[in-house]
């Protein structure tokens, strides 16, 4: 999604998440909430982490390792977000709800957090831990915590690798239903970190449509990160 600051691209974006798109008063937006086909979440670029690595002395492959995990951190808690809507929507009563809420946190608990050992009781405490996760790491330490492992992993696979289950425990078609991660001000990004983007949209199979923001000729390269590594 290109144009010029000022343009509507924001806006466009956070349109496509569930939780803004349930509140339009109009036919197709309606049809696309009560069929669940399309579910997005917003992730904004610009992200104090980002400055902290354009100011860190820290070497290209740690930036790179840094940027993966502070994304996949921000997108975690993006995804949450829409969680908790959808599960407002899709159990009305609030004892199944409660339930339902509580078994796919620890599923959850037990894919990011597996050595957790004082039990994680909803999506916002879960929040919260991925918050001091993130805030508890910098470009040059992440390696050296256990609890940074589960996001520490490449751009989104983190996200991926959950989605079915997610889908699964929301009584939804894993098959038919497509969740969209909108990233905005992807302008912000170095070059290396857009090969970071470049490569997962290069992956042959995925739960999830990137729609991304940026400037006219601001994604500067094509590349991934296997093009640097055969070169």
């Amino acid at each position: 999604l290109l144009g010029t600051r000022g343009s509507g691209k924001t806006v466009l974006l956070k349109m496509l998440t569930y939780s803004l798109l349930k509140k339009f008063n109009h036919e197709q937006a309606r049809s696309i909430i009560d069929e669940k086909k399309f579910i997005g979440f917003y992730v904004p670029l610009h992200l104090e982490f980002l400055d902290a690595l354009q100011n860190s002395h820290a070497t290209v492959e740690e930036k790179v390792n840094y940027f993966q995990f502070a994304f996949n951190c921000s997108a975690a808690k993006a995804l949450l977000d829409q969680v908790v809507e959808l599960l407002l929507d899709c159990y009305k009563v609030k004892e199944e709800r409660f339930a339902a809420e509580s078994y796919l946190v620890d599923h959850l608990t037990s894919i990011w957090f597996p050595d957790q050992k004082s039990k994680i009781n909803s999506i916002r405490e879960l929040q919260w831990s991925i918050e001091i996760t993130y805030n508890n790491h910098d470009p040059q330490n992440i390696h050296k915590n256990t609890t940074t492992q589960a996001f520490l992993k490449p751009f989104l696979i983190p996200i991926t690798s959950v989605l079915p289950k997610i889908t699964e425990d929301l009584c939804l078609d894993v098959k038919n239903t497509n969740w969209i991660i909108c990233i905005d001000e992807a302008e912000f990004l170095q070059e290396h970190f857009i090969k970071c983007i470049n490569t997962f949209m290069r992956s042959e199979k995925r739960p999830l449509v990137l729609k991304i923001a940026t400037l006219p000729f601001k994604h500067s390269t094509r590349e991934t990160l296997q093009d640097n590594r055969q070169q």
